[in-house]
């Protein structure tokens, strides 16, 4: 079957199109910037803006099926659905939005009163192109909302499926990965079952105790509080959240007052932790007024490790990317150290180039930053840990050079719970 992913260098298109390849399909991969889509034997790369219909017909062309994966705050149907017909393309698949799933009959999410505002343009964007394609009479069309909380993950085929209510488990929460999601559109394109209707997914395997890690790679505390998320990784699933403190208009260039600045602040997180902060960083990096501190790219780099070898790939990764900066003074913002660095982990470095590029970093912070809010964190690094509907902020003060008895703690937290 030749797919046509509309929007797949995105966070959802992306996890598309590698489910799509997994499974043996061509791909014609379409983003406003083509360069930045996967290069791969099956995958043909076409640019187009999803507004300009006559290049996004053209874009379209030879496709058995279309995917939308874009945000409804960038297109409507109307912009759509023209040039897909256009295209001669009969089959329509769009990634809807939870937003107009229902909680009772005939109210839906979006309309509850503390749905959050920063989301509300997008959700109802999403409500009204559900609304033009109920009554769209040429295209066979299938809308799959997600969850609640649709976020980065693993791929494990654990789900469940309903219509058009929104699902949730005992606990109250409702989240899927990006890379179940994708099982489930491919799973309902390969064999229709849905066709002219809407459904959502739910994942149903969330570990009975998860601990997220609110972090950012040139964070100082976060490099002495590592061996705690190492040790952690042996109690329980640990999730990283880059906050992106240094990236974009934060980023800084070396110079005198920025040393002036980390160096103290360095040399106490050394004695609180243990953690040894390299010559190379101090006398090296620190020193070097042609380098500059963005957060953007190393946390790119964990995502895209994440999005190739799975959540403790990242982790792995993230680790060594705090040691090459801090032990050994090394460009961290730089792809090319960021590429040797994945490759000593087993990465392909093409591969996790093209990854990188995929990321969407403001998205991801803007969730972190979210997620930091609503456990009332104060900064990097926050650990939280999650138990059933409980969220608990951790402080990992006292455990800082002690990750044998944090370990132990974490344990007993997790036992008694």
């Amino acid at each position: 079957m030749n797919i046509a992913i509309i929007g797949a260098t995105g966070n959802v298109g992306s996890r598309i199109l590698e489910e799509a390849l997994r499974r043996g399909h061509d791909v014609i991969a379409i983003a406003r910037d083509a360069s930045k889509i996967k290069s791969h034997t099956q995958v043909t790369a076409r640019g187009a803006d999803v507004l300009d219909r006559t290049a996004l017909a053209a874009a379209l062309a030879g496709a058995d099926v279309a995917i939308s994966s874009g945000r409804f705050v960038n297109f409507k149907a109307a912009d759509l659905l023209p040039a897909v017909k256009q295209a001669g393309v009969k089959r329509l698949a769009v990634v809807g939005g939870a937003g107009s799933l229902e909680i009772a009959p005939g109210k839906a999410l979006v309309d509850l009163p503390e749905f959050p505002a920063e989301y509300k343009a997008e959700a109802t964007g999403g409500r009204d192109f559900l609304n033009d394609l109920r009554v769209e009479k040429d295209l066979d069309w299938t809308f799959l909302s997600p969850s609640a909380l649709f976020i980065a993950g693993e791929r494990t085929g654990k789900f469940r499926l309903g219509t058009n209510e929104l699902l949730t488990a005992a606990d109250g929460k409702s989240w899927i990965s990006y890379e179940d999601y994708a099982i489930a559109l491919l799973d309902e394109i390969e064999q229709p079952r849905h066709v002219r209707a809407l459904y959502r997914g739910l994942l149903m395997n969330t570990p009975a105790a998860l601990l997220h890690y609110i972090h950012d790679p040139l964070c100082g505390w976060c490099y002495g509080a590592s061996p705690l998320v190492t040790a952690a990784r042996a109690v329980l699933p640990v999730r990283a959240h880059g906050g992106g403190m240094m990236a974009g208009r934060n980023r800084r260039q070396v110079d005198a007052d920025l040393r002036n600045y980390v160096m103290p602040h360095d040399q106490r997180i050394a004695q609180l932790s243990g953690q040894v902060f390299g010559e190379r960083y101090f006398n090296g990096l620190l020193a070097d007024t042609t380098a500059v501190f963005d957060s953007g790219p190393p946390i790119a780099a964990v995502l895209a490790m994440q999005s190739l070898q799975g959540n403790d790939a990242g982790l792995d990764l993230l680790a060594a990317i705090q040691r090459a900066h801090y032990h050994d003074g090394r460009r961290i913002s730089d792809e090319h150290v960021l590429i040797a660095l994945a490759g000593q982990l087993g990465a392909d470095g093409a591969a996790f180039s093209a990854a990188m590029q995929q990321q969407q970093l403001e998205e991801h912070f803007q969730a972190t930053h979210n997620l930091l809010a609503q456990v009332g964190g104060r900064g990097f690094p926050t650990f939280v840990l999650e138990q059933g509907a409980a969220m608990e902020v951790i402080d990992v003060g006292t455990w800082l050079g002690r990750p044998v008895e944090w370990a132990t703690h974490l344990r007993a937290m997790v036992e008694d719970a």
